[in-house]
């Protein structure tokens, strides 16, 4: 594999999942979990598990 595919795939792969993972962790420190829906909570949570597992 060349450099350049590699680079290709960890910016177009990992990167995607590294920056979605920063603004999950953003949107839940931001949130009121006492007063946040459980929904929110509970999606939020996932969303984050998934971007984690991506990596």
């Amino acid at each position: 594999m060349s450099e350049r595919l590699i680079i290709s795939h960890y910016e177009n792969n990992y990167g995607g999942a590294v920056k979605r993972l920063n603004l999950i962790g953003e949107k839940l420190a931001e949130l009121d979990f006492a007063n946040a829906a459980g929904f929110l909570i509970n999606g939020l949570k996932r969303e984050e598990l998934i971007a984690t597992n991506s990596m």
